[in-house]
């Protein structure tokens, strides 16, 4: 592939005209970036699966841990999830939870060139909230640093994912809206110093856009003003008392006492060696069967998209067969 590109890039460098499009339409500019994001995606789908490999050997070659008797450094725990102080108590779901992860949407119209229409879900707001949460083993409970950035939660249990669409006329639940503004620190309570709960740093802080998040999902100026577009509502929680899957590194509490217990003297965070920390709804059993599944689909699909959109768009531009 390396010398077919360099090859090319050769040609294209002697005579421009190389890279004219064989085919010269209105679409042509659609179908290029068509082809270039399929590449782009193919290439995505290959890292994506080797990142599965990866944490599927990790998993593989990490015994199952005692949080009584954890060692310092990579750890795998399995055990129920209990609070540590701070919990979020999203819409739809009666259990609080230590981890919620939601988004806000509304169905667009769009019409191209040729007066087609089609409809879209855009996202006009999304966001993350995550707090430390104690795993219960049975022997101990050791606290887990999911607040971080690094921490990854693999959610897949359908109790703990919810899609709700609201038709056009239909306002959301006050306890949508109400949410929305607490996790966006503009609820009442909030303003008038009420608490509301640490947001996850980095790429797990709030996502919201600058927009008025609850006017986007109501439709108006007032959370429950109707409006004629659909929106829709989704979330992925994790909630107390959930058997979870935990793997990452244990590090010593700053600040322990040394009579402490071992859950105490230690927590769990990203491992050192992977910068990676994985909190999981599913048991160790079924995440293995399920990333023993998506490694080859992954792998191979994207190499397949990526080498059929590569030869289209060497073929689509007037590269001599030669080169090919």
């Amino acid at each position: 592939m390396t010398a077919t590109v360099e090859a090319v890039v050769a040609a294209a460098s002697a005579d421009p005209a190389v890279l004219q499009p064989v085919h010269e339409s209105e679409d042509a500019t659609e179908v290029l970036a068509m082809l270039c994001g399929g590449f782009l995606l193919g290439l995505y789908l290959m890292y994506d699966g080797y990142d599965t490999w990866k944490t599927l050997r990790l998993m593989q070659d990490t015994a199952t841990s005692k949080v009584r008797s954890m060692p310092v450094g990579r750890v795998e725990l399995q055990g129920e999830v209990a609070s540590h102080g701070q919990t979020f108590d999203p819409p739809y779901h009666e259990t609080a939870c230590v981890y919620v992860d939601w988004a806000a949407k509304r169905r667009e119209k769009h019409t191209d060139e040729d007066g087609n229409t089609h409809y879209t879900w855009e996202t006009v707001a999304s966001g993350t909230r995550a707090a430390p949460f104690d795993l219960d083993d049975g022997t101990g409970r050791a606290t887990v640093r999911g607040d971080m950035g690094a921490a990854e939660f693999d959610v897949d249990d359908d109790d703990n994912r919810h899609r709700v669409t609201y038709g056009r006329g239909e306002s959301p639940p006050d306890e949508v809206v109400e949410f929305i503004q607490r996790a966006r620190g503009n609820h009442p309570s909030q303003q008038q110093g009420g608490g509301g709960g640490e947001d996850r740093e980095g790429d797990g802080g709030l996502l919201g856009e600058v927009v008025d998040t609850v006017t986007d999902l109501a439709g108006g100026s007032t959370p429950l003003t109707r409006t004629s577009r659909k929106r829709r509502y989704t979330q992925r929680v994790l909630p107390v008392g959930n058997e979870t899957y935990v793997l990452g590194g244990a590090e010593p509490v700053e600040d322990a006492s040394m009579d402490a217990g071992q859950q105490d003297l230690l927590e769990v965070t990203d491992d050192a060696s992977t910068e990676d920390l994985l909190v999981a709804d599913d048991p160790e059993k079924e995440l293995r069967g399920e990333y023993s599944t998506e490694v080859p689909l992954k792998s191979v699909g994207g190499l397949a998209l990526s080498a059929v959109a590569l030869y289209l768009l060497l073929s689509w531009y007037a590269v001599p067969l030669g080169l090919l």
